[in-house]
């Protein structure tokens, strides 16, 4: 959806935004590369023998250096699933994850294997696949070290992080955690702050100018580190306008659709799953950015088809070229 463009207005309302945006974006590298560093040191400190799941929630956020990771790793923070990661691990041949816990923890659920320090997926596994037939999972891998990332959607009051086994050996403990776990998000945006703001300062003038910039380059700098089953829709929000969605009857049968409005700083303002087949978001509060979800559901019949899922926003913004 692409609206009429004023160059006139856009010339002026960005003449002092983009270079703001540039010192922003010069200051995000320069911060995720620093406390990447210092984030991956303290993990590669942790003693292998007593490694446990460490669930995203308020009191692993308290540690000073989690939520700057976060917010540079990150940073658009996935507000419809449990999250949990575990490692990094030395692995010699292969890890077994006993998926009969993450199956009754989750109607639907993925476990990521990552390679340390530099964050690659190296294997996926979840619901879905018609292979997890047992009780146990094995993973053969290469010599090396590795991390867990694992992500729970539509989870009942009490759910199960799973048993891992190295070579052979238990090595990670099942973990239980409760229901709602997630809830600390909607406290999570009062730690907003200077440095948060000049950390992603650039990503709403980014999304404004989407259009005119190569679609990798911003693909890479808004999405987050995600799972590989999602698909991602995503622009700017406009402070006091709604977005208004029109969704195709077969998409809601075939998948979830979840929507997460950010603020300028990256921090959640509001979330929840679209239901019904024509939506409209509350007028946002201000500028910032949304980010939506859609997920295949266990039954899926027919795959994802371009024009499913209809954005607009209201009042039409006519000052901005806008694309979804």
């Amino acid at each position: 959806m692409t609206t009429t463009i004023n160059p006139t207005l856009v010339s002026l309302g960005l003449f002092w935004e983009i270079p703001l945006a540039a010192l922003s974006f010069i200051f995000f590298k320069a911060m995720k590369l620093l406390i990447g560093l210092r984030y991956n040191f303290l993990l590669s400190k942790l003693n292998q023998q007593v490694l446990d799941w460490r669930p995203l929630c308020s009191e692993v956020l308290a540690t000073p250096i989690t939520l700057p990771f976060w917010m540079t790793f990150g940073p658009r923070l996935n507000t419809h699933a449990i999250i949990a990661t575990v490692g990094p691990f030395t692995v010699k041949e292969f890890i077994d994850v006993h998926i009969t816990a993450a199956q009754k923890s989750a109607k639907s659920w993925t476990i990521v294997v990552y390679s340390f320090p530099d964050y690659k997926t190296i294997f996926r596994i979840g619901s879905g696949n018609d292979e997890l037939n047992q009780d146990w999972q094995t993973i053969k891998l290469t010599p090396g070290k590795y991390l867990l990332g694992l992500r729970y959607y539509n989870w009942p009051e009490t759910v199960e992080l799973p048993t891992i086994k190295v070579d052979g050996f238990d090595l990670i403990a099942a973990k239980i955690v409760s229901g709602d776990i997630n809830d600390f998000y909607y406290q999570l945006r009062y730690r907003e702050n200077f440095f948060y703001r000049c950390l992603h300062y650039y990503i709403f003038t980014l999304l404004r100018l989407r259009s005119w910039l190569p679609q990798s380059f911003v693909k890479r700098e808004f999405l987050p580190v995600g799972d590989p089953s999602l698909t991602y829709f995503y622009g700017p929000v406009f402070q006091e306008t709604s977005l208004k969605f029109d969704l195709n009857p077969r998409l809601l049968k075939n998948y979830d659709v979840y929507i997460t409005i950010y603020d300028r700083s990256s921090f959640v303002v509001d979330f929840y799953q679209i239901l019904e087949e024509h939506h409209t978001t509350a007028l946002a509060e201000t500028d910032g950015f949304y980010l939506v979800r859609v997920r295949e559901k266990l039954d899926l019949q027919e795959k994802f088809v371009q024009g499913w899922l209809k954005i607009a926003r209201s009042p039409a913004m006519n000052s901005y070229q806008t694309a979804v």
